[in-house]
């Protein structure tokens, strides 16, 4: 019984190990990018657009070097946005898709099945004539291996007494 309760609680602690800002997916609700100094507003309640493509990568290309956005990246009524002091309204979405980049050997252990999930938040900045003003966009990437067994299948064996 303290075993579980031990268990229970590392499993607690490797949980809260990660990202813990007040924001979208645990970063910071007004993160500042180190080094480059741009700033992204990332609600805890971000809506997410589902793309099932990496077509979202040239969305963030539009976004950050084109004077006209996608029309994918315009607001779209679930996204959460706020207003600035200054009239400007800024929405805030996001998008991620993965990628399934099949069975990987490793040495010294088993192979996995590795997946590559690519994440991409996106600020958009309208002013109230609904024009766009500025767009950002910060990406992370994270990748997770599911262990494969390459024991055979073998149906179980039942005995009735």
């Amino acid at each position: 019984m303290l075993k579980n309760i031990l268990l229970v609680g590392v499993f607690v602690v490797l949980l809260g190990c990660g990202r813990h800002g007040n924001g979208y997916d645990g970063w910071d609700e007004n993160y500042v990018e180190t080094g480059t100094g741009v700033t992204m507003w990332l609600p805890k309640k971000m809506h997410t657009r589902m793309y099932y493509s990496s077509v979202v990568e040239d969305y963030a290309k539009t976004c950050g070097q084109s004077q006209y956005l996608d029309v994918n990246l315009l607001p779209e009524p679930q996204d959460v946005y706020r207003d600035d002091a200054d009239g400007v309204r800024t929405y805030a979405f996001c998008s991620t898709f993965s990628v399934h980049e099949g069975r990987k050997t490793k040495l010294n252990s088993p192979d996995v099945d590795r997946t590559v999930y690519h994440d991409y938040i996106f600020n958009v900045m309208m002013n109230q004539k609904g024009e766009v003003l500025d767009c950002d966009y910060i990406y992370s990437e994270s990748t997770t291996d599911s262990p494969i067994s390459n024991e055979p299948f073998k149906f179980p064996i039942i005995i009735f007494k």
